[in-house]
């Protein structure tokens, strides 16, 4: 994710706080952390167009009157928000806010702006996606390899110190499908057992029951996604094409991973990411126009 796609993210769960706080008075108690975070991406809304900054309103009053029409926000005694850093999605949480009612019933919200990846991991660490420790003999054998793949791509690049100034085939042949036909062979080989196969679906979609809401304003629309007690995996299959691998889990999910460089300079060890996406997925919908 670009740093400006993070920093309009972070202006609308600014905005969708803000409103909660607004139609709420004198009901909402804020973290430290939560207080920290309205007060630093208050910055990043300010430097938002007016344009932006008025649809970001309309979306966050039409968020808050979803929220209100499901879990009657205005009925409860008092409402506790906290926001979650980005280190969250990391360790299986990927709530951006934490909406607790009267310290009993619970709301987590994923706010996504225009991108609605699941998650954007480094293809490096799998091992640990699939439940794997870093010093298991699965792991190391996993590392060498990546890193015999890093050194024959290094020897591509013939001085050249940017993606960009690379050849399509250099990164194609050399970089992406190694990497993708060495994850796919791993989770095929060491992510069959339901344990295994149950940690990797979770880490992708999350550990926590959550809404995804996804603001789109080109389209004007707001797709909230119930990512809430989501059916269990047996087994997972993965599939890699060029530089995407896919996911069929057992669950009748589907989840496409696109393999690209999240850094434009080349290093000794190339700095990768996964766009994670839903293909296909057994959940609840509401688009919302507004």
């Amino acid at each position: 994710m670009s740093n400006k796609s993070n920093q309009h993210g972070r202006a609308l769960e600014f905005a969708i706080v803000q409103e909660i706080c607004a139609r709420l008075t004198g009901k909402v108690v804020l973290t430290q952390r939560a207080n920290d975070s309205q007060a630093k991406d208050s910055l990043h809304y300010a430097l938002l167009s007016q344009k932006m900054q008025n649809d970001f309103l309309v979306c966050s009053q039409t968020i808050y009157n979803w929220l209100e029409q499901e879990f009657t926000l205005s009925q409860t005694n008092q409402v506790n928000i906290d926001r979650f850093p980005d280190l969250s999605g990391t360790q299986g949480n990927v709530s951006d806010i934490h909406i607790k009612l009267d310290l009993a019933r619970e709301i987590n919200l994923s706010i996504k702006h225009r991108n609605i990846a699941l998650k954007h991991q480094r293809p490096k660490t799998t091992p640990q996606h699939c439940g794997y420790s870093r010093d298991s003999q699965q792991s190391r054998a996993f590392y060498t390899e990546y890193e015999r793949i890093a050194a024959r791509f290094a020897q591509q690049t013939s001085g050249r110190t940017k993606f960009n100034e690379l050849p399509e085939n250099i990164k194609s042949n050399y970089l992406y499908q190694p990497i993708c036909q060495l994850i796919t062979e791993f989770i095929n080989s060491y992510c069959q057992s339901q344990t295994n196969a149950e940690h990797l679906f979770r880490f992708l979609t999350g550990t926590t029951d959550y809404y995804k809401i996804h603001f789109d304003g080109n389209k004007r629309t707001i797709n909230i996604v119930e990512f809430a007690n989501l059916p269990p995996v047996k087994s997972v299959l993965a599939k890699t094409e060029k530089q995407y691998i896919y996911l069929d889990f057992s669950n009748e999910w589907c989840i496409s991973m696109r393999l690209h460089n999240a850094s434009r300079r080349i290093t000794k060890n190339p700095s990768l990411k996964f766009d994670t996406q839903p293909k296909t997925m057994s959940v609840s919908e509401t688009i919302i126009k507004i």
